[in-house]
């Protein structure tokens, strides 16, 4: 992969954590941003996948010949097995999709918003890697607020996420205060970049 002369930028963080708000800030100024999230729910609908996810946790998951990523959701944010799988029919392909997006962009600096960009070893092509962190109290307020969650299956969803392991060479921002405090902090992380490079 050809990395010569682009500025690479990973975004970590637990769920409802403000990885989405990082990514459309940096958005707002020119940055590509490759949402992870985004192409898994494309991979949803290629028809090798659908076939295989549908053999492997039944046809209840499917509604109008597309799955349905909340009844997906349903199985597999409650069994930690049944993610793996699930993981292992999705990850590889996406983790391909993301390379071949930074390989074929012609874009100076690109960010990666992953929450597994660890587990994927992403972060050995990153320049930067930003760790949003949260109190858990305030990530499930916001699932039940914004994703209309119960506070069980928030919790749930919150438990089953690995908790990054803090490394020096990350740059963690807290977001437990407003969004105008949060927004500042990211300017002064993106101000320090551009100093670096």
């Amino acid at each position: 992969m050809n990395l010569k002369d682009k500025i690479i930028i990973g975004i970590i963080g637990g769920i409802a954590s403000g990885k989405t708000t990082t990514a459309n800030y940096f958005y707002k100024r020119g940055i590509l941003v490759i949402n992870a999230d985004k192409i898994g729910h494309q991979i949803l609908e290629k028809e090798d996948i659908k076939e295989l996810i549908t053999s492997t946790f039944g046809k209840d998951i499917v509604s109008n010949n597309q799955i349905n990523r909340h009844k997906l959701g349903k199985v597999v944010f409650q069994n930690t097995e049944k993610l793996k799988i699930l993981n292992k029919i999705i990850h590889p392909t996406l983790v391909k999709e993301i390379k071949q997006k930074i390989e074929l962009s012609s874009e100076n600096t690109i960010i990666i918003d992953a929450a597994l960009l660890l587990d994927w070893d992403l972060d050995k092509i990153c320049n930067y890697v930003i760790l949003i962190t949260t109190k858990k109290e305030i990530q499930i307020r916001r699932l039940m607020t914004y994703q209309k969650q119960t506070k069980k299956d928030a919790i749930s969803r919150i438990n089953l996420q690995k908790k990054p392991i803090k490394k020096r060479d990350f740059i963690v921002i807290d977001n437990n205060s407003t969004l105008l405090s949060f927004q500042e902090k990211l300017q002064k992380v993106w101000d320090l970049i551009k100093i670096e490079t």
